[in-house]
């Protein structure tokens, strides 16, 4: 069996998304990781209430979804 390298673990935990999928909630999103907030102002989403699906938040501003989830998952790493 190969043995896994010394950086494994903090590689793997590096890329952890989170449980909230792009049909919930922005708000949701906001509350449950706040250092996902930047990006929402960067790309001009509204986090406060409304309560739009971040794949539809991410329409609304002509932004692509799987760009913003990208960022959000960057954001949200364990650094």
């Amino acid at each position: 069996m190969p043995e896994c390298p010394s950086n494994a673990w903090s590689y793997t935990q590096r890329f952890v998304m989170s449980k909230l999928a792009i049909t919930d909630a922005v708000v949701e999103w906001a509350i449950e990781h706040p250092e996902a907030i930047p990006v929402f102002e960067k790309h001009g989403i509204d986090y406060c209430c409304a309560g739009k699906s971040l794949a539809y938040a991410c329409e609304q501003q002509s932004v692509n979804p799987q760009l913003v989830l990208r960022e959000i998952n960057e954001a949200i790493a364990p650094k």
